[in-house]
């Protein structure tokens, strides 16, 4: 393993972490340079006034602009993320404000893994609490006894045999693979049986690493033996990319492309009507919601706005409900943005009532409640791809029923598009945003 250690340090003092690490430690400890490349059993520290993040294998440097806003280790952690994704681990330890939260939720989603100092040991707790109140940490433990736990985590990591994608699992193992589905079933009354085999058994080997397991069977006990591991291994399941307009490209189509029809003919006495399944903690429900209001202003007499957000996830819900989020969002809402739809209260933002207020939160299975109706435009990102393509051809079916005649499906980057074609023109083939085509004389909505 290499080891990068990010501070906030003072831009008008020279730093003498390199040093001060070097006092405890065997191991080679240098001071970052642009295009340092990681080297196994190394440790390298960020220098003073500088950004930094991953390229490849290397650490790339830049000045930190005079308006440095405090989000150097989330710079760091998502471009780890999107390099290292399963081979990357995020630690936050004591440290105050919320930098680090939104990378370490990158690095889970991309299969990583995530470890917090325990908040009481901690001098300055609020970053480690800030990460911890996402729900999406594996490993909480004193700072001391992190170090063996990530030792354990990769010696672990070497020896766990599963299949390869496309690989088939042996008789065996698929009997105790269905076993894990039914004990998991019977605890959080979800199936995960018609997830994606490939995505089920990468996200089972890091609840393996964690819990130091080597095999399905050597799992499936710990599963039924330890309290909170099926509510751990549910949460890695469900684990989802989401943060305020991700992907701005696609979001800069909607706003142009999309987003006027909903409200053409339509009067005060109707509804632009929006579904957001797996809405995970909100983000993406509420960007929605800020462009709606946005043209909606720009009417005499605008329509009333209804946005349903979804998911199978309480405690995600509850902070979508909730609807106030680190300062760490500056990075990714317009100053605009930020002062038009959040009140600034006790170093959070929230999002106003008025925003709030057209946003209905609620618990719902995609793959097995009946969906909404009468929809203008249904907006489900990133979470098809862990459906099998069968079920991905339910799903668009019931999106196709759920739509009004040429509403609108935006999707994920990643998602594939094939099996809607049944159901669904494309509409823009590079932001994944699709188009409803007419249902047939035969087809009973």
């Amino acid at each position: 393993m290499a080891f990068v250690v990010v501070l906030h340090l003072s831009p008008d003092h020279e730093s003498n972490l390199a040093e001060i690490l070097r006092r405890d430690t065997n191991m080679p400890v240098q001071e970052a340079t642009d295009e340092c490349a990681l080297e196994p059993g190394h440790i390298y520290v960020i220098p003073p006034r500088r950004e930094m993040w991953m390229e490849g294998s290397a650490l790339r440097l830049s000045a930190r602009s005079p308006n440095h806003r405090p989000n150097t280790i989330d710079a760091l952690f998502d471009s780890l993320a999107e390099e290292h994704r399963g081979r990357a681990v995020g630690i936050v330890l004591s440290g105050t404000g919320t930098d680090g939260t939104l990378g370490l939720r990158a690095i889970k989603a991309r299969g990583g893994i995530a470890m917090v100092q325990e908040p009481g040991g901690a001098e300055h707790e609020e970053m480690p609490r800030s990460a911890l109140d996402t729900g999406t940490v594996d490993l909480v433990a004193p700072a001391g006894k992190l170090a063996g736990r990530l030792v354990a985590y990769h010696r672990n990591a070497r020896v766990i045999q599963l299949p390869e994608p496309g690989e088939a699992l042996p008789s065996g193992e698929q009997t105790t693979l269905q076993k894990i589905f039914a004990e998991l079933q019977g605890r959080t009354g979800h199936d995960f049986s018609h997830y994606k085999r490939s995505t089920v058994l990468r996200r089972l080997e890091r609840r393996m690493q964690v819990t130091d397991t080597e095999t399905l069977e050597a799992y499936l006990q710990v599963l039924e033996d330890r309290p909170g591991e099926a509510r751990a291994l549910y949460k890695e399941l469900l684990i989802s990319v989401t943060r305020f307009f991700r992907t701005p490209e696609a979001f800069e189509t909607l706003e142009g492309s999309v987003i006027p029809p909903l409200f053409e003919d339509k009067g005060p006495d109707e509804e632009v009507r929006v579904w957001v399944p797996g809405c995970a903690t909100g983000e993406e429900a509420y960007s929605i919601a800020m462009l709606l209001h946005e043209h909606a202003r720009s009417m005499e007499a605008p329509p009333e706005l209804q946005v349903f957000a979804t998911d199978v996830d309480n405690e995600g819900l509850g902070i979508a409900r909730r609807g106030t989020y680190p300062p760490t969002i500056e990075a990714d809402v317009s100053e605009d943005r930020l002062g038009r739809f959040f009140v600034r209260e006790e170093g959070q933002y929230r999002v106003t009532s008025s925003l709030r207020n057209s946003v209905v939160f609620a618990e719902h299975d995609l793959t097995q409640d009946p969906p909404f109706s009468k929809l203008d435009l249904i907006c489900c990102r990133n979470l098809l791809i862990y459906l099998s393509q069968p079920l991905q051809e339910h799903v668009f079916r019931l999106f196709r029923y759920a739509l009004k005649e040429e509403g609108f499906l935006f999707l994920g980057p990643s998602e594939a598009i094939g099996p809607s074609q049944s159901f669904f023109a494309v509409a823009d083939k590079n932001q994944s945003i699709l188009q409803a085509k007419p249902l047939g004389p035969d087809e009973d909505r």
